[in-house]
């Protein structure tokens, strides 16, 4: 789950609302929950974003989604098929993407290269710190 503001929440994977269940994407607008078409049928593990109209979301057979405020696309060229399971940046020019058989990726803002994998292993979270300019301590 990630949110730019109290009336802009993303999340994904299932959700259960008077008993119906769904998968997919989904966006808080401050009252509900609105299912999200994201024009994928994969599983979705993670969503991350900088502001509300630059969220990506991560899941299954290397599936990367980016979402402008308007529509959820999928990414291309993304260097891998393995299961992608969380994702975090530090700014829109420094994310980070871990999954499956030790995948790693990392976008600097104009590429997503694909670290050495530590074989067989699964990674779940991705996270990380921000320092503060010596203007702001």
């Amino acid at each position: 789950m990630w949110g730019s503001s109290t009336t802009s929440i993303f999340k994904v994977g299932a959700f259960a609302e008077n008993a119906n269940i769904q998968n997919g994407i989904f966006q808080f607008d401050g009252n509900n929950w609105i299912k999200k078409p994201s024009g994928v049928s994969v599983d979705l593990w993670d969503v991350w974003g900088t502001t509300s109209n630059n969220v990506s979301a991560v899941g299954e057979f290397g599936t990367i989604l980016r979402y402008d405020g308007n529509t959820w696309a999928r990414q291309s060229n993304i260097p891998t098929i393995q299961s992608l399971n969380a994702i975090w940046g530090g700014n829109a020019a420094d994310i980070f993407v871990v999954g499956d058989q030790g995948t790693i990726l990392h976008f600097n803002g104009t590429f997503m290269g694909k670290s050495e994998p530590a074989p067989q292993r699964r990674t779940y979270t991705a996270c990380g710190a921000l320092t503060a300019p010596a203007s702001m301590l």
